[in-house]
């Protein structure tokens, strides 16, 4: 088998994500791995070696997935619904339309019946069936299907799949992020092949996937995280190789202090002191403080102190205020940054304060608006659930000191027919 196609198969040992409608889950798939569904916990050891985009069912009594054949995929279009009814006045919901108990549908699931066979004996057991409009009835077989029979689609890791994992389960982990939000935030950041990028993660490290993703491996990223040690599940659910994983620079937020001029970075196993900065012949200057690092964050700070960035793209909890102003000036002029939070406030505060600084241009603050339709014959419509904001989003481009006054002042001067003053 060549490579190529080896990689087009679930390996032992693979992070994948299981898509059923709505509803997305990740894990790790092999031999002796399992996957809590639907409070079952289920083996997954059937999956290793199927295609990715494979259909599987659950079956929950031998706790494995079966894997459903390409003719089995569409069944259920195969379901008699018969003659459509006037309306659905007159249904009242009474429980005692199916005729098929709990019991006896679990024996039916025991002896191998599942799938259309299934769901064509509880339609055809229920006395109100023919009785429900056309629309009803295709709504009544969706809702069975969904109660009764548990398909998903095995998949590979993506960054929109990662972004619905998250959505429909753990959205406050990634600080509200919605797909649409992400795209954006890259789309401004400029982040290609080749770039330096400066990420502040505080979402489980979906932005330092992302970025890695559009840098392929070929620049370098400086990861601002908080906590001592880098917490980032949505970054590993992809897989990176190896050698893409080792152009991230890993620096704790509680260390960034480390990069101002006025600390110094001691060597392992040396205390930590203060110095007094004033002399004797010359104005006095604020005490040199001096920090104590590891290797690894020191040879991340250390990267960030020598070398200037071509993108910043921050979503964390912390106030994004003085974190932005502390970094702006490790960008290089005429360069893109982006920040993202949950909420309004915060963003207003900073976006005052970058208008003064006089180096910013471009400055935008605003939020994002995503609508899922429902695309049907004589039924598209919004959904009726759906997620209510997707945070907000400030962004800017870095100039020289002054710059930005100048070219508001040169806007200012132009009329607004956009004709200059004789």
């Amino acid at each position: 088998m060549t490579s190529e196609a080896s990689a087009s198969l679930i390996q032992d040992g693979a992070r994948v994500i299981f898509q059923r409608k709505d509803w997305s889950k990740e894990a790790t798939v092999g031999a002796g791995k399992s996957l809590v569904i639907s409070k079952l916990k289920i083996k997954t050891d059937e999956v290793i070696g199927l295609p990715y985009g494979t259909l599987v069912e659950l079956n929950k009594q031998t706790g494995k997935f079966d894997r459903v054949e390409a003719v089995e995929e569409d069944d259920f279009a195969d379901i008699e619904f018969g003659e459509a009814g006037g309306d659905n006045r007159n249904l009242v919901d009474t429980g005692t339309a199916q005729g098929l108990s709990t019991g006896e549908i679990a024996e039916l699931k025991i002896s191998g019946v599942k799938g259309m066979e299934l769901i064509n004996n509880i339609v055809q057991n229920s006395s109100t069936f023919g009785d429900r409009q056309e629309y009803g009835k295709e709504k009544y077989v969706a809702k069975k299907k969904e109660k009764h029979i548990y398909r998903f689609r095995i998949l590979r890791p993506t960054l929109r799949l990662a972004c619905d994992v998250y959505s429909s389960m753990k959205v406050n982990k990634i600080n509200h992020i919605r797909v649409d939000t992400l795209a954006i935030m890259l789309s401004l950041s400029n982040i290609q092949a080749g770039s330096k990028v400066l990420v502040v993660d505080g979402v489980q490290g979906l932005l330092l996937a992302a970025a890695m993703e559009r840098t392929g491996g070929k620049g370098k990223i400086v990861h601002v995280h908080p906590g001592p040690q880098p917490i980032i599940p949505a970054y590993d659910l992809f897989g990176f190789p190896d050698s893409w994983t080792d152009t991230i620079h890993h620096l704790s937020i509680d260390n960034l202090e480390v990069v101002s001029s006025h600390v110094e970075i001691l060597p392992k196993g040396e205390e930590s002191m203060e110095t007094d900065g004033a002399s004797s012949d010359g104005p006095v200057e604020p005490p040199l403080k001096k920090r104590k690092l590891n290797a690894l964050q020191t040879a991340s700070a250390n990267y960030l102190k020598e070398n200037t960035m071509d993108a910043l793209i921050m979503a964390s909890r912390h106030h994004p205020k003085s974190i932005l102003l502390f970094l702006l000036p490790f960008l290089s002029l005429s360069k893109n940054f982006v920040v993202h939070c949950a909420y309004r406030e915060p963003l207003v505060d900073t976006f005052q304060a970058l208008r003064g600084l006089g180096s910013v241009l471009r400055i935008c603050l605003n939020d994002t608006a995503l609508r899922y339709y429902q695309v049907l014959p004589s039924r598209t419509h919004p959904e009726n659930s759906m997620s209510g904001s997707g945070g907000f989003l400030l962004s800017g481009t870095t100039v020289e000191k002054g710059a930005a006054a100048v070219v508001e002042k040169e806007q200012d001067s132009v009329p607004e027919d956009g004709k200059e003053e004789e």
